[in-house]
């Protein structure tokens, strides 16, 4: 079991590394990173709710199942010195992404989900920024949680690239919530 072990500490300029390692049905809830490197690493059915990994580095590296609140980024908070995490040939492809960061990440590199749910953006921000906009002016409820989450979204996006939203994320706040989102996809993508 591996919840709550600190796996992405940085001394003195040293990472810990993981190479061909299969985390696949680990409990990693809680575990701590700054930052570590995972190289062809396996994921399926790791429970990975709300781990932040951080400026964590990942190259071919397969996640499968569902990620729910997981949290990636470019850059360790802190240390904005370190190599940056380019999501260099990370799968999702099998993976059910439910509320997950990708923090200033342009997943060009990734293999995203090809399913009904998943909503793959290749010009992300721009997307953002015309769907905050659109969503602007009206004032009912729906509008208004839907945009919050957009603007939370655009605050972490990357300048450019591609990123990706969860339909059934929306939906699952409301019918109207996953049906206006449906509208701003429609509009502004």
């Amino acid at each position: 079991m591996l919840r709550e072990a600190a796996l992405g500490g940085l001394i003195e300029g040293r990472y810990n590394v993981f190479e061909d390692t299969e985390f696949g049905d680990a409990d990693l809830r809680g575990s701590s990173y700054v930052s570590a490197i995972f190289d062809r690493c396996d994921f399926e059915d790791a429970n990975l709710a709300k781990v932040d990994f951080n400026g964590s580095r990942f190259a071919s590296c397969r996640f499968a199942g569902e990620l729910r609140e997981t949290k990636f980024a470019a850059v360790a908070f802190g240390h904005e010195d370190l190599e940056p995490n380019c999501m260099l040939d990370v799968d999702f492809r099998r993976a059910e992404l439910h509320w997950v960061q990708f923090r200033k990440l342009d997943l060009s590199n990734a293999l995203l989900p090809e399913d009904e749910a998943h909503v793959a953006l290749p010009e992300y921000r721009l997307f953002l920024e015309r769907a905050v906009a659109w969503l602007k002016p009206r004032r009912e409820l729906e509008a208004r949680k839907v945009r919050a989450v957009l603007e939370a979204c655009l605050r972490h996006a990357a300048n450019k690239g591609l990123g990706v939203l969860n339909r059934r994320d929306f939906y699952a706040e409301s019918e109207a919530c996953g049906m206006l989102f449906d509208e701003v996809i429609g509009r502004v993508a």
